[in-house]
């Protein structure tokens, strides 16, 4: 937009944002063997905290430009903010691990705003010289810090308790909210425009509940022979199907659905959820099966995970000048090997778990996580502000 000096303490503000809800996502991974044996329950639901707070997340995302427009960007940013402090703290006082989960998709809902928000931030604020800088600062933490959030929740949970993760995620969320608030009130931030579809967003939202519902406890509810599992994923695919056809025809739908038309942006989102299926499968699958059955200590297996953060760092000191001088499909192309060669690499050997195996493994696939984001976000420049929240 503008060619000002970028204010620093404000983008700094902003990712360690991100930096506290990527690791909040992620940061139940290890640590959920702790947390259900604690709370109650048995190792067929140790995933639910991570499924329900990135559930939470694909609810409110569309609200972010609805909510901005309304009462201001920087009211919306902030109350999330504190809302997703509670979130956590509900989690860290929680006495059960059904109201655990119910706190964990509350602060999911919490915080799904702020990933359009913060792209509508970066366009706005960062001159168009400096925007490559951001994305390769954006598109490192989306890699990196899931993988930290794993290992951080991990070792709290092992060595101390894992309550005081979610205490400290909500002590974190009062000052930043206090530093957020202050920064961005003399920012100069683009208006965004007002319209939206809420009662598209109300069959949105029912549909993702409802499908999300049914196939995330089908096993513990007995699938189709149980009559909530049959309700909950025929209402949610109704109401979703009638939500896309609606967003075709409504001038202002919760999301940009048109776009999908388009065969580039098309792939480039099969592309995101493909990595972040295997990113987010890789890291709790393998810690639960380190845990339960390898028994391996939280220790060892944040090791182990670590290499992927590790990995994750390097590649972007060695393609930054070569990503824009080749086709970006090679770079997917390549990435998707890795990947497949990691997974492969992973499942095979003796009946003895063999670390150093495992840890090359991980290697292999930090290089290929690394690989796969920058040719989805080449540059936040090429992203128009208008269209930055869909």
């Amino acid at each position: 937009m503008n060619e000002k000096p970028v204010h620093i303490p404000l983008v700094a503000s902003l990712f360690t944002t991100l930096f506290l809800i990527v690791l909040s996502f992620t940061v139940t991974s290890l640590a959920s063997p702790y947390i259900v044996s604690d709370l109650g329950g048995d190792r067929s639901i140790t995933f639910y905290a991570l499924s329900f707070f990135g559930f939470g997340n694909v609810v409110t995302i569309p609200l972010a430009k609805p909510l901005g427009a309304k009462f201001g960007e920087e009211k919306i940013f902030v109350y999330c903010v504190l809302a997703f402090a509670l979130g956590s703290l509900l989690c860290a006082l929680a006495p059960t691990y059904f109201w655990f989960v119910a706190a964990r998709f509350a602060a999911g809902m919490a915080s799904g705003p702020f990933y359009p928000l913060l792209a509508h931030y970066f366009s706005c604020l960062v001159p168009s010289h400096k925007r490559i800088i951001i994305a390769w600062v954006f598109v490192t933490m989306l890699v990196v810090v899931p993988v930290l959030g794993a290992c951080w929740g991990g070792t709290v949970a092992y060595l101390y308790n894992w309550r005081a993760v979610f205490f400290l995620n909500a002590a974190a969320g009062l000052p930043l909210s206090w530093i957020i608030k202050t920064y961005l009130k003399d920012a100069e931030i683009g208006l965004l425009r007002p319209g939206f579809d809420w009662i598209g967003w109300g069959f949105y939202a029912v549909g993702i509940c409802g499908i999300a519902f049914s196939l995330t406890m089908a096993q513990q509810i007995d699938w189709y022979r149980s009559e909530a599992f049959n309700a909950a994923l025929i209402l949610g695919i109704v109401c979703f199907g009638y939500y896309l056809l609606r967003s075709f025809t409504h001038e202002s739908p919760p999301l940009a659905l048109w776009m999908f038309s388009k065969p580039v942006f098309a792939l480039a989102i099969l592309c995101l959820a493909v990595l972040f299926a295997v990113l987010y499968g890789m890291i709790i699958l393998l810690a639960i099966w380190l845990t339960l059955d390898a028994r391996f200590t939280p220790l060892w297996i944040a090791v182990l995970i670590g290499h992927m953060a590790i990995a994750g760092l390097f590649p972007r000191f060695i393609i930054e000048e070569k990503m824009g001088k080749i086709d970006p499909r090679i770079w997917i192309g390549l990435a998707t090997a890795l990947l497949a060669i990691s997974c492969f690499y992973t499942t095979t050997f003796d009946v003895l778990i063999d670390f150093q195996r495992i840890a090359l493994s991980r290697v292999i696939a930090g290089f290929g996580l690394a690989l796969y984001l920058p040719p989805d976000f080449p540059d936040f420049g090429a992203v128009p502000q208008a269209r930055s929240l869909g």
